[in-house]
């Protein structure tokens, strides 16, 4: 992996992994944070300066750990400033467009919009990174600058209109066709059982990985028919971007995880005295998220294959511009990625346990740095190769100790049928079979060494204990669903 793609990868996965935690906790305590007597200016104040601040820091400092190791000579202000303004713009985008359909939307043209200018920095927009971060221009920080404090007024507005409790954030579009829809259906809708009802409600939160797709895809291509316009180039980012489908699936997994009233994801006593069992929510709400989770891929694919016979009538050559090896190998990990994303991220919000969430994500990302410096600091016999495949090995084996562990407690609490359990251990021997026999060809045809290295034993237990999360949620959703409603 080249030092700008490694560069690239380091400041998303920062942002997400800092930026989601924060504004779930700030959605989980924005009823007591109301009633607060202070301004609103001051709420959001207290709310996005932090919020920032803490982003900031954390891309500063594991960008200063990642030079002191590998010796590199990345910018650590420039990107920091971007997670800053990242994280202000997207808290103001969910207050304007909060308990409204267009908060899909918002986030979606937030989230295109700065991973394209992210991208810019390191190379076309369209096309393969070839240089590592080119600094910003005096126009890119004034801009930079304009819409973070532009969005910081509009998110004042917003959060004052949510905590007034007047209506969500409206352009007529979303009510017109609702309305229209209403005028079509003669009659009303009734439900023969509880569960079908509630199985309902969960299908009105499915759209929303779908829809983000179908958005950021068409705020692609736009932006794609003013910059480059070379199908070869369309063709070669489209199809690397089904990895970043996992980004959509675990917003999507957010929504349909919120089962609470105005989508929090603390259950109150109207859902928790419902006469459903926890077994039979956790089905069903895990079949919605199938359903869900094949609509994504289903756009994702048709959107792929119009864009390549658009290349192919065009004389493109598109096979060319895909990937040489590894094709299919590429395409089932995204899926796989995609749908452990979606389906943790369910679990994590039908834990209800936003503060705990944030402190072990922040406690394992800053507990991996103060290793990465020790390491560089004082053993430097030990390569630095082998410690940050140690560090995969670890999530690996954490992965797998957690599914077995989440299968037990689900068996023995009764919230988990011996046939279920079965047939999920059997799918996940399928998968552990099928990731053996697919490493060995990924691996460099041309090695020196033949016997099996401590870098293919870690990198093993990277793969193969990452599968467990694609099963994992069969024991898990219910636990924590349980977990949520009696607590």
């Amino acid at each position: 992996m080249s030092n700008q793609v490694l560069g690239f990868c380091l400041v998303q996965a920062n942002i997400l992994a800092i930026v989601i935690p924060l504004l779930a906790l700030c959605l989980s305590l924005r009823g007591r944070v109301y009633a607060y007597p202070a301004t609103t200016p001051t709420l959001v104040y207290g709310w996005t300066l932090p919020a920032a601040a803490i982003a900031a820091i954390d891309l500063i400092v594991w960008t200063a750990a990642m030079n002191a190791m590998f010796r590199l000579q990345w910018p650590v202000l420039e990107p920091a400033m971007f997670a800053a303004a990242i994280t202000i713009v997207t808290f103001s985008a969910v207050w304007l467009t909060f308990q409204s359909r267009w908060m899909v939307v918002a986030l979606s043209v937030v989230a295109g919009t700065f991973c394209f200018w992210l991208k810019s920095h390191f190379g076309p927009i369209f096309g393969e990174m070839t240089h590592p971060w080119q600094p910003m221009t005096g126009i890119e920080v004034g801009l930079l600058l304009a819409v973070t404090t532009i969005s910081y007024r509009i998110g004042i507005r917003g959060f004052a209109r949510s905590r007034r409790g007047e209506r969500p954030f409206s352009t007529g579009l979303v009510n017109w066709l609702e309305a229209f829809s209403e005028r079509r259906r003669k009659t009303t809708v009734k439900f023969a059982t509880p569960l079908a009802a509630q199985t309902w409600y969960f299908q009105q939160r499915s759209w929303v990985a779908p829809a983000i797709v179908l958005s950021v895809s068409a705020f692609s291509i736009i932006l794609w028919m003013f910059v480059n316009r070379d199908v070869g180039d369309l063709v070669e980012a489209y199809a690397f971007s089904g990895g970043a489908v996992s980004i959509a699936t675990a917003i999507g997994g957010l929504f349909l995880g919120s089962l609470g009233s105005k989508d929090q994801t603390s259950i109150g006593q109207f859902l928790a005295t419902r006469p459903i069992t926890s077994v039979d929510l956790a089905r069903r709400l895990l079949v919605v998220a199938a359903k869900s989770f094949l609509q994504t891929w289903t756009c994702w694919g048709v959107i792929f294959l119009l864009i390549f016979l658009l290349a192919q009538v065009t004389g493109n050559a598109p096979m060319e511009r895909l990937p040489n090896a590894h094709r299919w190998e590429l395409l089932i990990g995204a899926v796989l990625l995609s749908w452990a994303a979606m389906a943790t991220t369910i679990v994590l919000a039908l834990a209800d346990r936003g503060r705990l969430i944030f402190r072990v994500i922040t406690g394992v990302s800053f507990s991996c740095i103060g290793l990465i410096l020790l390491n560089d600091l004082l053993i430097h016999r030990f390569g630095r190769d082998e410690i940050v495949h140690t560090f995969g090995a670890l999530f690996g084996v954490a992965a797998t100790a957690a599914t077995v562990a989440a299968f037990y407690y689900a068996f023995h609490q009764g919230l988990l049928q011996i046939r279920v359990a079965m047939a999920a251990v059997g799918v996940w021997v399928i998968l552990l079979a099928a990731g053996a026999s697919m490493l060995p060809a990924m691996e460099p045809q041309d090695r020196t060494i033949p016997r099996m290295t401590f870098l293919d034993v870690t990198s093993r237990a990277l793969v193969l204990g990452s599968l467990s999360l694609v099963v994992a949620p069969i024991a898990a959703t219910p636990l924590a669903l349980a977990w949520n409603r009696t607590r």
